[in-house]
């Protein structure tokens, strides 16, 4: 009866800690992570998204929004190129779905939305 007592606080204990870790299912996660830092270095954004992710703030299907801002360059072509590699090594660190590139009016010509 006491071992049972004992397994049954345990239980509980373990309940317990599973509804205070943040997980999708008590939605204690971010399910949205919105980024417009200006960072000398643009890829530093995504860094911040993968340590989001790594300390297991962000919800397994979050939506982000990260503003890169090409800090050299004069081209629309240099920017779209600094912008693939950031892509490139997103698509190589996190799993990915439907990911998109914009440059929307509010934009700088440097600067780059990507979803």
């Amino acid at each position: 009866q006491q071992q049972q007592q004992q397994q049954q606080q345990q239980q509980q204990q373990q309940q317990q800690q599973q509804q205070d870790s943040p997980d999708a299912t008590t939605g204690n996660q971010i399910r949205i992570f919105v980024s417009d830092m200006c960072l000398h270095d643009m890829s530093e954004q995504l860094d911040f998204l993968v340590l989001a992710k790594a300390s297991g703030i962000l919800d397994k299907k979050a939506f982000f929004v990260l503003t890169l801002k090409c800090t050299t360059g004069y081209s629309k072509q240099s920017f779209d190129a600094q912008v693939k590699q950031v892509l490139n090594r997103l698509s190589e660190t996190l799993p990915t779905q439907g990911v998109a590139t914009y440059h929307l009016f509010a934009n700088r010509s440097g600067e780059r939305t990507v979803m």
